[in-house]
């Protein structure tokens, strides 16, 4: 998890939070954001190895974001997995 970052935007005349995540590693870099989602789940991550499964990609003038789904459709895995190692080394660099 390179960044966890947080803003309010105005929605249909009410303010809402839109989270940002960004995740890095030797081979670029990724955005996942959500509307529904607390940037206090995700800061303990920053500069860890995170892996999430199941996040809707949209694509719009030829930019992919991934969007967290709500409720328990997003996992987080923050434990050991393929490839944490190296990722583990990456964030020590």
């Amino acid at each position: 998890m390179g960044s966890v970052q947080k803003e309010e935007k105005t929605v249909k005349n009410g303010q809402k939070e839109l989270l940002t995540l960004k995740i890095v590693d030797r081979t670029g870099m990724v955005v996942v954001r959500s509307w529904n989602h607390s940037d206090t789940q995700f800061l303990p991550y920053i500069d860890k190895p995170i892996k999430l499964t199941r996040v809707r990609v949209t694509a719009f003038a030829n930019v992919k974001i991934g969007e967290l789904l709500d409720g328990t459709g997003t996992i987080v895995h923050d434990g050991p997995f393929a490839g944490s190692d190296d990722l583990e080394l990456f964030w020590q660099e």
